[in-house]
This record gives C-alpha cells, sequence and structure tokens, in this order.
C-alpha cells in the first residue's frame, strides 16, 4: 500500500529481532496504534515507523469485539475461534450491521517533513522531534449468518459488503483494500506525504544484507 511513494515495507523483527513486545494499553484503536508506532520508532533508533490497529464494531453488541477483536474469544484465540464466537455473540439478533475501523499511525523525525503543521507533536510518549501522523478509515457492512470465502484473514469470511456482493473473504485484496478501512487509512495517509514529507529522499534505513 506505500509502494507508490517508492518505499519498501519492512517488518520490525526483520531489523530488531529481539524488539521488546508492545502492549495494546490503549482504549481505542487510535492510541493503541501510536503506541505501536512510538515503539518501533524507538526500537529503530528513529526509523520512520508506521502501524496499524483495527478490528470489527458490531451495532447489536455495542461496538463489541472493538479493540478486543483479535482476542475476543480469549487471548490464544485462532480466526475461527473468534468468528465462531461473535456467531455466538449475535445468535438470535435481526440487527447485523458492523463496520470495519482503521486506525493508522506513522512517527517520523520533524526533519523528514517538509510541513509539520497541524500534525501531532505532542503524545504520550513521543520522542522529543518526533511527528505522529494520525488517519483512520472506516467501512460498513453486514454480518453473515456462516461464513463464506478463503482469502483474506481474520473477520473478513463473515463481513459482507453490499457494494461487493459478497464478503471480504471472497475478493482478491486489490478488490478489498478499493473499499477496506485499511485501504482509506492508507490512502489518507499516502496523501498526507506526498505533500508534506521529504521521506521520498531518505537514504537512512536498515542494513538488511547480513540479516541483522
Amino acid at each position: 500500500m506505500i509502494a507508490p511513494l517508492g518505499w519498501e515495507a519492512v517488518s520490525l523483527e526483520r531489523i530488531v529481532p529481539n524488539a521488546p513486545e508492545v502492549e495494546e494499553t490503549g482504549s481505542t484503536f487510535a492510541e493503541n496504534a501510536a503506541i505501536k508506532a512510538i515503539s518501533a520508532y524507538q526500537a529503530t533508533g528513529g526509523m520512520p515507523s508506521i502501524a496499524d490497529d483495527s478490528g470489527i464494531c458490531v451495532d447489536a453488541l455495542q461496538g463489541a469485539p472493538g479493540i478486543f477483536s483479535a482476542r475476543y474469544a480469549g487471548s490464544t484465540a485462532t480466526d475461527t475461534d473468534n468468528n465462531n464466537a461473535l456467531l455466538a455473540a449475535l445468535r438470535g439478533q435481526d440487527d447485523r450491521n458492523a463496520h470495519f475501523f482503521c486506525a493508522l499511525a506513522l512517527v517520523c523525525h520533524r526533519t523528514e517533513l517538509v510541513d509539520t503543521a497541524n500534525l501531532i507533536t505532542e503524545w504520550p510518549d513521543l520522542p522529543d522531534g518526533a511527528v505522529l501522523i494520525a488517519v483512520e478509515g472506516r467501512v460498513n457492512g453486514v454480518i453473515a449468518h456462516t461464513a463464506s470465502g478463503q482469502k483474506g484473514f481474520g473477520y473478513d469470511p463473515l463481513f459482507y459488503v453490499p457494494e461487493l456482493g459478497c464478503t471480504f473473504a471472497q475478493v482478491p485484496s486489490e478488490d478489498k483494500h478499493a473499499l477496506s478501512h485499511r485501504g482509506q487509512a492508507f490512502r489518507s495517509l499516502l496523501s498526507i506525504l506526498e505533500e508534506r514529507a521529504s521521506l521520498k529522499k531518505i537514504t537512512r534505513g536498515p542494513d538488511l544484507s547480513s540479516g541483522s
């Protein structure tokens, strides 16, 4: 999703294999995304770091699973476990409306941006000189009564999107992200960076030649 900027996304574990495990202690998607992005920025010594926090929010369940989507059926739950738990919670419910939500955070040093106006420079644990860019995306849908599709992950097999006429798990990722919460968030981020970033000119990056 960041390919239009000419960047390569590299997982944190490839750069810092022993990076500390991040505790998602926030009460919102935005707080958890920021916690993860700040942690990665610090662990890599100040490299531009992107993190997201996403989940499914069901109207009849007052917004649950929400930020607990990945562990709705327990801390060691699989996608199937979570899907089954959600179906059980909605048994007998007529209201199946839901939405996927994504909060995306990028942390970088302010010198890597041409303009930091209206961006976040003060946030809990945000290092001196760092800037936080926070964006979000949302897509509405309906929780199906049965899982359909083999693509995607998480709750995709249950998330029916009227515009597609099928679940997220039944379409290629390109079609999914044209509408998805995460696709929307990344397009918002790219729009900001295309206007403000000198990040395109970054020469500092991870040396992966030795596997470190």
